[in-house]
């Protein structure tokens, strides 16, 4: 790549970007498609697939002579390239800042994280001490825990803090601590997490992918019956006891 990955540079009348990327093309395909509502094609779209890693979208209401902008995106090994332009040179002042703000944030969702990010965020409910243990770990590892709690939020409602940190972190970690006891003193139950806490694990996993995301459970507790089966570390008093486990499920995905 000439240019910097993630960064907007002109080439004549084309604004143009390159982002780096680990996942697969038959992926990135079904990704870009589901991307289409936003960025470029936030306005009346036309996007049509030249060829299966070639997406041609133009902006506008009727035929192609009214078209206001146009752009490509180009599926490659490791890498999406995005080129925008606008037909009309006064759109130019009024839609490209706009536009290409949009078709960024499209393409750094569609690319998905890379694996070299340090970042990774830790999701908690109630057990302070839990958190801090894994938090410890995590750094001692090298690494870089982000809870949600001690970020500047700078405006944003907590679901956008998620989705700009699903963006730059490679990696959660879900602690489910026995937070809630659910139903009532005469029905025996298990224990269970903060509902926050699943709500956040679903997001994560549909972000990150199920492979970059991993379970940490505390004692006798109530999951979600659509996890049963996916892979989770259980400890008893202390996030240290599976501290080996941790490690070695970083290692395997090239963080440590």
């Amino acid at each position: 790549m000439s240019q910097l990955a993630g960064q907007w540079y002109q080439d004549g009348e084309w604004w143009i970007r390159h982002d780096r990327t680990t996942k697969s093309l038959a992926r990135l395909r079904m990704d870009s498609t589901k991307a289409l509502q936003w960025g470029l094609s936030g306005l009346f779209s036309k996007p049509v697939w030249k060829d299966s890693n070639t997406l041609h979208i133009t902006t506008g209401l009727g035929p192609s002579l009214f078209d206001i902008a146009e752009g490509f995106v180009y599926l490659e090994p490791g890498q999406i390239t995005c080129k925008v332009r606008f037909k009309w040179p006064l759109l130019d002042i009024f839609l490209k800042d706009k536009t290409l703000a949009d078709v960024g944030g499209t393409a750094i969702e569609v690319a998905g994280i890379m694996r070299d990010s340090k970042e990774i965020f830790i999701v908690h409910g109630h057990s302070e001490t839990a958190k801090s243990q894994l938090k410890d770990l995590l750094s001692a590892l090298g690494l870089q825990p982000i809870i949600l709690s001690e970020q500047t939020h700078r405006g944003r409602t907590i679901i956008e803090q998620l989705e700009f940190h699903s963006t730059t972190c490679s990696f959660a970690f879900v602690l489910i601590t026995p937070d809630d006891l659910p139903g009532t003193a005469e029905i025996k139950s298990f224990r269970r997490a903060r509902q926050n806490v699943i709500l956040e694990l679903g997001w994560f996993m549909a972000r990150l992918g199920r492979e970059n995301v991993i379970l940490i459970s505390q004692g006798e507790i109530e999951l979600p019956s659509d996890v049963l089966g996916i892979l989770y570390l259980q400890f008893k008093t202390d996030v240290h006891e599976v501290a080996a486990d941790i490690s070695r499920q970083l290692h395997d995905v090239g963080l440590v």
